[in-house]
Order: C-alpha cells, then sequence, then structure tokens
C-alpha cells in the first residue's frame, strides 16, 4: 500500500511536470517567435541599415607612382676646365640667372684672344685678295675664311661666358654634384620639366666628371606625379581627367589633371606591363618631398542622379539578385534590378525607391545573420539553423536530445511512445 501509495502521488505529479515542460517549450517557442516578427537585423546580429539615396557616381582607375618636381634644370658646364668655386649648397633658393659654379677662364680668355687674331687675320686676307685683284674664286675663299673667324670669335667668348655655371630657373638646389678642384668635361645645360626627378643627397665629388647633371635646381612647391597604370586601363584614360592625390605619409589628399598617357609599354620582372600617366598637382604645395610614393585615383566618368546602394547590401537567390530590406520592421527580401557597379556602390534600377532602408549584413557578427530556419529563407535574420545546433542541447530537434533523459520519447526515457 506504501508503495502503491507512492506511485499514485507521484503519478498525480507527471501533468504537473508535464505542463511545466510544456510551458517551458512554449516559454522557449515564445521567445523565437518575438525574435523572428520584432527584433530589427541591427539588433539580432549587429547588422546596419543603409538609406537608398540619389547622388553623383563615378568611374575611377587607380594609378600608383611618385612624386617628382613639375620643372628641373639638370646643370653642367658646357666648356671643360678646373672648378675654383662652387656656392651652390643642397636646399638653397635660388633665382634664374643666378651664379651657382665657375671653372678657371684663364684659358677661355686666352682662346678669345687668340680668336680675335684669326679673325683680324682673315679680314686682312680678303682685304689683300680684293687689292690684288684675284680671282672670284680666291675672294670668295677669303671670305669664307672671314666669316669662319667670326664664328670662332662668338663661340670662344659664349665658352668665356660659360665659365660660370647660372641657374636656368627659379627654385631649390637639390644636388650638387661638383667641387672645387674637379675638372670637367664639355657637357650641355638644360631645363626639362618632365619631372624626371633628382637625387637629394648633395653629395660632392673631387674627381673628374662629365656628368649632365652637376648641380640640379627643382621648382620648390609645384610637383607631378610619375604613375603607371595597366594595360587594361589605358584606353580608358585621356589627357585633361580629374585625379585624387594621396601621398604617403599625408593625411591630406591632392588633386591634379591628367597631363599625358604614354602608348609605350614597360614590364617588370614578372612580365606585367604598365604605361606611364603624368599627372600635374594642381596648385602650390608645401610638406610634399620628390620621390614620395603617392597613389591616384583617376575619374574616367561621373554620372549625376543616379539610385545607389553599397555594393556589400546585394545578394543572389535563385538566379536573381536581391537586397533584404526593412519594411513595417521586418527584414524581406526584395529583387532588383542592378546597373553599373561603381566599386563599393551599385546602381539600382529598379526595384528601389529613394528613403528605403536596406540591411548591411556583418559577417563577422553573430552566427551568419541568415536564416532562423536554416533553410536559405533570408526574411529573418538569426544564426544560421536556429538556435545552437539542435535547439538548445542535444543534436536533435527541440529540447536536449531524445528528451530530458532517455533516448526515446516521454520524459523519463526508455518508452518508444511513452507518456511515462
Amino acid at each position: 500500500m506504501g508503495v502503491r501509495a507512492g506511485w499514485r502521488k507521484h503519478r498525480r505529479l507527471y501533468p504537473v511536470l508535464a505542463a511545466v515542460v510544456v510551458v517551458i517549450a512554449l516559454a522557449g517557442a515564445g521567445t523565437g517567435v518575438w525574435l523572428r516578427e520584432r527584433a530589427t537585423p541591427a539588433q539580432a546580429s549587429g547588422n546596419r541599415l543603409v538609406t537608398v539615396s540619389r547622388g553623383t557616381v563615378e568611374q575611377t582607375v587607380s594609378a600608383s607612382g611618385t612624386l617628382a618636381p613639375a620643372q628641373e634644370a639638370d646643370l653642367s658646364f658646357a666648356v671643360s676646365g678646373t672648378v675654383t668655386a662652387v656656392s651652390a649648397k643642397v636646399g638653397q633658393k635660388v633665382r634664374k640667372g643666378q651664379s651657382l659654379a665657375r671653372v678657371d677662364p684663364g684659358s677661355l680668355t686666352l682662346a678669345v684672344r687668340s680668336a680675335k687674331a684669326d679673325l683680324v687675320a682673315a679680314e686682312q686676307q680678303l682685304s689683300d685678295a680684293k687689292d690684288a685683284d684675284s680671282s672670284d674664286a680666291a675672294v670668295a675663299s677669303a671670305k669664307a675664311q672671314v666669316a669662319s673667324a667670326k664664328s670662332g670669335l662668338a663661340q670662344a667668348r659664349a665658352n668665356r661666358e660659360n665659365a660660370t655655371l647660372s641657374s636656368t630657373i627659379t627654385g631649390t638646389v637639390a644636388s650638387v654634384g661638383i667641387a672645387v678642384g674637379d675638372q670637367v668635361g664639355s657637357g650641355s645645360t638644360g631645363s626639362s620639366g618632365n619631372g624626371s626627378g633628382a637625387d637629394p643627397t648633395g653629395s660632392n665629388s673631387t674627381s673628374s666628371t662629365d656628368s649632365a647633371e652637376q648641380i640640379v635646381v627643382i621648382s620648390p612647391d609645384r610637383f607631378v606625379v610619375n604613375a603607371t597604370v595597366t594595360a587594361t586601363d589605358v584606353p580608358k584614360l585621356d589627357s585633361g581627367m580629374q585625379a585624387r592625390i594621396t601621398a604617403d605619409g599625408s593625411d591630406n589628399q591632392l588633386y591634379g589633371t591628367v597631363a599625358s598617357v604614354g602608348i609605350v609599354a614597360s614590364s617588370d620582372s614578372s612580365g606585367s606591363s604598365s604605361f606611364p600617366v603624368t599627372i600635374d598637382v594642381t596648385g602650390k604645395q608645401t610638406g610634399l618631398y620628390s620621390g614620395t610614393s603617392v597613389t591616384a585615383s583617376i575619374v574616367v566618368k561621373k554620372t549625376t542622379n543616379v539610385l545607389t546602394v553599397p555594393t556589400a547590401a546585394l545578394h543572389t537567390s535563385d538566379g536573381h539578385t536581391v537586397v533584404y530590406q526593412m519594411k513595417n520592421g521586418k527584414q524581406v527580401s526584395t529583387a532588383v534590378v542592378v546597373g553599373t557597379s561603381y566599386g563599393t556602390s551599385t546602381q539600382i534600377k529598379s526595384g528601389l525607391k529613394a528613403g528605403d532602408q536596406v540591411v548591411i549584413e556583418n559577417i563577422g557578427g553573430f552566427g551568419t545573420g541568415q536564416s532562423s530556419q536554416g533553410s536559405g529563407d533570408r526574411d529573418r535574420n538569426f544564426p544560421a539553423g536556429g538556435f545552437p545546433a539542435g535547439g538548445f542541447g542535444g543534436s536533435g530537434g527541440g529540447f536536449p536530445a531524445g528528451g530530458f533523459s532517455g533516448s526515446g520519447g516521454g520524459f523519463t526515457g526508455g518508452g518508444s511512445g511513452g507518456g511515462r
């Protein structure tokens, strides 16, 4: 009787326990329904909402390169001689026509005197030929000698002037490659604006030099970008296109205009081809240095009044492009027709209007930010497969695998169809 009474007592408790379990189950289910219907994607998984809008979009081509002076004068002596003075110093500001170095003019002065004597002799020879009523051929030869002597004198005088090396532009000395006592040979002086750059070390030489860049002067505050682009991008570029430029180590954005686009490729060690592009940096700049690495974004096309969404908001479902749109607090899949992609944004031709809100999923957030059923239904935003695999604790559906403790149905296990 005691056992039967105890059995009956516990038996009366089973409906109560079952009711408690049902309440727990319903509470869990109720919680799931509330999350499915009420929670926004941002609340559920850290996703964010973006408002669809119209605006101006750009297609760009990326280029990388280095800053170079917009104007550069590569100076060298046009005469031979011994360097007797060097006044130029790296970093010095100089004006056009300012003397930077000199060679010994002694031999050049002698050459002028000799040229003058040659001219006097030639003129005397011509006079004698005319007085002697020489043949036309003799007179013509004497005239040619005079002309040659005049040319020699002019060259000798120019050489004497070239004993002084002067700057051909106003700018800053970038390098000095000669020193007092050096023997220099004949070369050439010139000014270029191709932005080829200069060695800013300012090292001095104490030996003979025939360098075409014995002193380099550059424009101090105007620059160009010597960049390269791929073969694919070359056809898209043209002179006059606008560019945004970022220099390494600087937070300031620069602007520029494409000056030229090369059509002869160069290859790197891997065999990849690239084409030269020169960009004029707009305006005077301070705090920039020749040789600094830069990246440039060249605008090849600009379109206004375009409806766009972030490219990250686009997904593919059953072969269609969709976005996950927020409507009445719920996330729903909306098919869209897309147009041109502009990198981080994409044109929407139909399916959305300005002011609509779409979801951008946080891939690194809670779960995968996908279906609560794990079946491909993306109108909700829960961890993949709902809650942890198989429910709360087990590998099957509902509660822990096989119920609370047994492997079969019921509560205390063992029975295959038991309610006991």
